[in-house]
């Protein structure tokens, strides 16, 4: 038997209200810089991620499918280039 008990979701009544949120943000208040910071990578890597996907999209449809895979100047394999540099930049 563990010695803290565990809460299942019908014991545990707490609310996040206004009051917890205005606590919340006196304690983030002096850490602003790094909380805009934070919140800005998210927002990028988020807007990235969406890009990289439409770019995939792009490439499946445009040269994959249609077997176009010959010509590795063409936009299409630039496109591809910058998505598997992006993959390990990012990873």
């Amino acid at each position: 038997m563990p010695e803290y008990e565990e809460f299942t979701e019908e014991e545990y009544t707490s609310r996040l209200d206004s009051k917890t949120f205005r606590r919340i943000l006196k304690l983030l208040a002096p850490h602003k810089s790094w909380v805009f910071g934070f919140l800005l990578t998210i927002a990028i890597v988020s807007i990235l991620d969406g890009y990289f996907t439409f770019l995939n999209k792009k490439i499946i449809d445009e040269a994959i499918i249609p077997r176009q895979l010959v010509d590795c100047q063409s936009k299409k394999c630039r496109m591809a280039r910058i998505l598997l540099l992006s993959r390990v930049i990012l990873n």
